[in-house]
């Protein structure tokens, strides 16, 4: 399924990918050397994604010469595959691979086919989006330390989106899931591609109560996670949440994520790709952008006039996604769109989405509208 095609950039983001030399600066990362390449900032991506046909429920009918000739015909010169859904569509190590897979080797596949054609291409992985389906816990449960737990040590929590089917929410800052996501870009890097695109690496699913997320979180705490015992969402606060521990809480995952980015930047670097994020906040150095912890906890005790849920509870995270719209966490803080831009930092050059001007004449010509 070809989910989107994207549009040449304009000049006015010509310094996208010259920016992302410049990553120490601002962002508190160490400059690796590493430059993007040049025609990274023009290309015209097609998206295909992996959780519908002709990948699922069987390959038997993908074909990568008329994927690449569909992207041909679109205009694209770069595309985006998706080479995990439910499965993997290659041999991996890491992640369960799609029963009819057989032989084949999708990345390969499209990438020989991508080559013919001279078109770019980078795989997407879904970074705490992988698709535990709840039959694959019972087949494999090998994987069941991947699993969001409640403070009982049971799952809690299924998700799903549009066409996709409902899975279990992924603990991302548990000890077995981050070493998977090593496992996972090596293989990746292993594959004749361009880069690899990270989907929401700090868009967290919950707090995990599992031991190496109790062991690690009292390690750089110094509290117990059981403070938090009562959040079972973190878009949507009880009323007596204990503000210091949550505090505490996303400033920890907030670190292990940009760990985890840091050291995926190494491994692709190293192969020679690039490295794309989007959705995710983490690389601002925390999810709370340069705002003060008081500000971030004046700004969560907002929930304590509500229940918790709604409005509230969203108003609740502003503190915590200070580089959104403003105003876009009220009321769907887990549905809006966020700032995508690469990981090495994206200049300030078309940012206006985030002028509050532009924000303000977007609003007041909706309300004209009616």
């Amino acid at each position: 399924m070809v989910a989107g095609a994207g549009m040449r950039l304009g000049t006015g983001h010509r310094q996208t990918v010259s920016a992302a030399v410049e990553t120490g600066r601002d962002m508190n990362l160490p400059a690796d050397g590493y430059r993007p390449p040049d025609w990274l900032r023009y290309i015209r991506p097609v998206y295909f994604d992996g959780y519908t046909a002709p990948l699922y429920p069987s390959i038997k009918h993908f074909h990568a010469k008329r994927l690449v000739d569909i992207t041909l015909k679109l205009g694209g010169d770069t595309l985006r595959f998706q080479p995990i859904g439910y499965r993997a569509y290659f041999p991996s190590k890491a992640f369960p691979v799609f029963s009819e897979l057989g032989n084949r080797d999708l990345i390969n596949e499209v990438s020989q086919e991508c080559r013919k054609a001279g078109l770019h291409l980078y795989c997407y992985t879904g970074y705490g989006m992988i698709i535990m389906d709840l039959d694959l816990i019972q087949q494999h449960p090998e994987f069941s330390d991947w699993v969001l737990r409640d403070i009982h040590g049971e799952p809690y929590g299924v998700e799903t989106e549009y066409g996709v089917k409902y899975s279990y929410k992924i603990c991302i800052t548990g000890d077995a899931y981050r070493q998977a996501m090593r496992t996972t870009v090596r293989e990746l890097c292993e594959h004749d591609t361009d880069g690899v695109y990270f989907d929401c690496p700090s868009n967290y699913r919950g707090v995990c109560f599992c031991g190496s997320c109790r062991t690690n979180f009292k390690k750089f705490s110094g509290m117990d996670l059981e403070r938090l015992g009562n959040v079972l969402d973190v878009y949507s606060l009880p009323r007596d949440v204990d503000m210091a521990a949550l505090v505490a809480w996303f400033e920890w995952a907030n670190k292990l994520t940009k760990e985890d980015l840091l050291d995926f930047r190494k491994i692709i670097h190293g192969a020679g790709k690039f490295m794309l994020c989007h959705n995710g906040a983490t690389w601002r150095g925390a999810s709370r952008g340069n705002r003060k912890k008081r500000q971030i906890r004046r700004s969560c005790r907002r929930c304590s006039a509500h229940d918790g849920s709604g409005d509230g509870g969203a108003e609740a995270t502003e503190g915590f996604y200070a580089h959104w719209h403003p105003g876009q966490a009220s009321g769907r803080a887990g549905e809006s769109q966020r700032n995508g831009r690469l990981w090495h930092r994206r200049s300030a050059v078309g940012r206006e989405d985030r002028d509050p001007r532009t924000v303000a004449r977007l609003r007041r010509s909706c309300e004209e509208r009616g």
